[in-house]
């Protein structure tokens, strides 16, 4: 079951704000931060300029959200470096509020998200 219509707006706005306050305007020719709604899964990915390939864009999961509607709330996965989702830290990937978990991933107090 994709997220409602007025959760999915909500969800866009804030995933929005967090990718346009997270990569400075000034660094946006160099770093993008986007987001990619499917179903009840948020998957936040970052992008680059590939190296020795002047206009393409190499894209990296950071993280992904998925929503459980009938216990209505967030979970958390991170990406390994072989871009496999993995369950992120029991106790902190678990949230009735997105917001909970986006601030999680700006803290990344493990590294695993920002590196």
């Amino acid at each position: 079951m994709a997220l409602i219509e007025l959760d999915r707006r909500r969800v866009e706005r804030l995933m929005r704000d967090y990718c346009e306050r997270r990569v400075p305007p000034q660094a946006q020719d160099s770093i993008r931060l986007d987001f990619v709604i499917r179903g009840q899964k948020i998957t936040l990915i970052e992008s680059r300029p590939a190296f020795r390939q002047p206009g393409v864009w190499v894209e990296l999961k950071i993280a992904q959200f998925e929503f459980d509607g009938q216990a209505r709330n967030w979970r958390l996965y991170c990406y390994d470096r072989n871009s496999k989702r993995r369950a992120y830290l029991e106790g902190s990937d678990e949230s009735p509020r997105l917001e909970n978990l986006l601030q999680e991933v700006d803290a990344d107090p493990l590294g695993i998200f920002w590196g």
